[in-house]
């Protein structure tokens, strides 16, 4: 399915999310992400008899109405630098794939925002530099943590299969909320589609048939407009 058919036949929710009323006037001064963990935010897998204890990759970016790439809020330095220990050469474009797409050729500079994953709830604010006061853009908000293996995407799954990941385990899964630029309020992300298992592409498909874990990643997530 087309990219942008599939994000704008969910149902506009515009202003009505927020706390105002949509008007004219100067843009926001200040945008927040929002995020609280949840269940499966913390994962431990082991290394022989070593625990590794894994939080999440994650990136949120902002675009407008036609869904032309605006802004990232915020993207782990994983991958924005595309640093992974023991990754292939190619790093993993799998691990936020529509993220990593959408982004691609933007001048957006990653690094005033990106960050180390986060252990618990936080709240990123960020200049709302780039949107325009009275118009509609969707925030998204893309989550993925490696080797969450289940039995749709199992560890020992072929390569050249539906079900291999690498390490990937479950796909990403991406998250929307819609705002109006100027208008203060808040908004609740929900959930949308997941990525490419493998990094193939940027598409959103609205599948969330064979996810367990991946669903409990993160428990509420919000952008916050703040003048």
């Amino acid at each position: 399915m087309n990219r942008q058919k599939l994000r704008f036949a969910a149902p506009v929710l515009a202003a009505s999310l927020f706390l105002g009323v949509a008007s004219p006037r100067a843009s926001a001064e200040t945008i927040v992400l929002a995020v609280e963990p949840g269940a499966s935010w913390t994962r431990t897998t082991w290394l022989g008899v070593f625990p590794l204890r894994h939080v999440p990759q994650m990136a949120c970016w902002i675009e407008d109405s036609n869904g032309e790439f605006v802004r990232t809020v915020s993207v782990t330095e994983s991958v924005s630098k595309n640093s992974w220990k023991g990754a292939p050469a190619g790093g993993r474009p799998e691990s936020l794939p529509v993220w990593t797409h959408a982004s691609l050729g933007s001048p957006d500079a990653v690094d005033g925002v990106s960050s180390a994953s986060r252990k618990s709830s936080f709240a990123l604010s960020r200049e709302a530099e780039g949107l325009v006061a009275g118009r509609e853009y969707v925030a998204f908000l893309e989550v993925n943590s490696s080797f969450d293996y289940n039995d749709a995407w199992p560890k020992k799954a072929r390569p050249g299969t539906s079900a291999y990941s690498g390490v990937n385990g479950q796909p990403s899964l991406v998250y929307e909320a819609r705002f109006v630029a100027g208008v203060p309020g808040e908004a609740e992300f929900s959930p949308l589609g997941i990525g490419s298992v493998d990094g193939a592409d940027g598409e959103i498909r609205p599948n969330f048939v064979g996810l367990t874990s991946a669903l409990t990643i993160v428990k509420s997530a919000k952008i916050i407009v703040k003048e």
